[in-house]
């Protein structure tokens, strides 16, 4: 009877205890995959000469060349647009690894850089933004002056050109609207922040903020600077001064100075990556400073002869250098490097994975879709009372809230509707905006499980 009692018992904890120990491996397996998922990778070399895949030891798996050095390239998805020093343009299929369409023009390209969308690509032929596909080509605005700069937003659908008067063009490219033209002087550079829904406008009178579509003016820094680096997700961003070496880190959303960071060699390359990640390369000395938040955390030298050049840093702690051949893959935190010789002058890398090259035809198990964030709150009562109103006016459109925490304060976020596609969104928007939402609701990418 005892040892009945006992082996029910037994049964009875091992019962309770079974899930623990599934949700334990199940974590422990999705872990191991993560990490196996991390080292499954390959690098995407583009050269003068044309693209190479590598393995991630830099052992050649496939090449293919152009006949004409490339010039520029522009990616989206699996396709790359190539412009070559002839002014040819081609799509180049990474997942075939061979150019998928030869284009021919009947305005040719006089600014060699492109712009990809997800059916054709954008360029400029002296005063005209021009847009091309297999089927057409369209002059999407013209203007009494040639156009000297063209620049895409990084999160939203819009580009901005830039005349040789100083004036500044923003457009809707997935309509093909001409949204403004507002005169900012000769422009130095141009950064993206709040997820694209600021633009930083370096000029060499000024610095100005303004909004991604209306170019309205949002923020004026009265001091000179050359160049603007931002990050991914973090609000805040940096300005430089190359001619005295300055640099600040400003609030994205108050807009002032919060650290200064002194560039004392000019001869510097720089570099922001990640949400945080900051680093300076001084090519006098070949050293390089590492800054997280805008704090130097640590500073590292890359021990080679040859000056070297940053190209990429790959899972927030490899960084790629290069030079003309040369390649070195420099651990930031373990102070450790391997370098490798290939055989051409690298203008560009990226890092792509197994999966993306032997796994062509498998459905994706995560789909992407269009959202249109309406609230940005830091109070989750008031998020929720927002869902509810926001279901009530929009009951046939999924609401979302998503909360994230943004230097160590919760932020929650409300999303309207799920569309596969930016127009669908943009249609969307614009009908939002007309029932009186203001005009800095925007337009996201969202990844959500099938």
């Amino acid at each position: 009877m005892k040892k009945d009692k006992f082996i029910f018992g037994f049964l009875i904890l091992f019962i309770l205890f079974l899930p623990f120990c599934k949700k334990n491996y199940v974590e422990e397996k999705s872990d191991q995959k993560k990490e196996e998922t991390k080292e499954k990778y390959s690098f995407f070399v583009i050269s003068e000469k044309g693209f190479n895949l590598y393995d991630k030891d830099f052992n050649l798996k496939r090449a293919f060349s152009f006949q004409f050095p490339v010039v520029d390239f522009s990616e989206f998805k699996e396709k790359v647009y190539v412009m070559t020093s002839d002014s040819k343009i081609s799509i180049f299929n990474k997942k075939l690894f061979n150019i998928e369409y030869n284009f021919s023009f009947n305005q040719p390209p006089t600014l060699m850089k492109i712009i990809s969308n997800e059916r054709g690509f954008y360029y400029i032929s002296k005063n005209k933004l021009i847009y091309k596909d297999k089927q057409k080509e369209e002059t999407v605005i013209s203007v009494d002056t040639n156009f000297v700069q063209i620049f895409k937003n990084p999160f939203q659908n819009f580009l901005y050109i830039v005349d040789e008067k100083g004036f500044l063009y923003s457009i809707d490219f997935s309509r093909k609207i001409l949204k403004r033209r507002f005169f900012v002087g000769d422009v130095l550079d141009i950064g993206f922040e709040k997820y694209g829904t600021r633009l930083i406008v370096v000029s060499s009178k000024t610095t100005l903020i303004l909004d991604f579509e209306t170019l309205n003016i949002i923020e004026e820094i009265k001091d000179f600077f050359t160049n603007c680096y931002t990050f991914d997700k973090n609000p805040q961003f940096l300005l430089y001064s190359y001619a005295d070496g300055r640099m600040f880190l400003y609030d994205g959303i108050k807009y002032t100075p919060m650290e200064k960071i002194e560039v004392k060699d000019k001869n510097s390359d720089i570099k922001s990556f990640s949400d945080s990640i900051l680093i300076i390369h001084s090519k006098t000395r070949n050293n390089f400073d590492l800054f997280v938040n805008g704090r130097r955390t640590r500073k590292f030298n890359v021990k080679s002869e040859q000056e070297t050049r940053m190209v990429d840093l790959i899972f927030e702690k490899d960084l790629i250098l290069a030079k003309d051949s040369l390649v070195l893959v420099y651990n930031i935190f373990t102070d450790s490097f391997k370098t490798y010789v290939i055989k051409e002058k690298i203008k560009g890398i990226r890092v792509v994975s197994e999966e993306f090259e032997e796994k062509v035809e498998e459905k994706p198990q995560i789909k992407e879709f269009y959202t249109i964030q309406i609230y940005s709150l830091s109070n989750e009562i008031s998020a929720k009372s927002e869902k509810e109103r926001l279901k009530a006016k929009n009951p046939e459109d999924t609401i979302i809230v998503n909360d994230t925490t943004i230097l160590d304060k919760k932020i929650y976020r409300l999303y309207l509707g799920l569309f596969e596609n930016m127009d669908d969104a943009s249609i969307k928007r614009d009908e939002l905006i007309k029932r009186g939402y203001g005009r800095d609701i925007v337009i996201k990418k969202m990844k959500i499980n099938d």
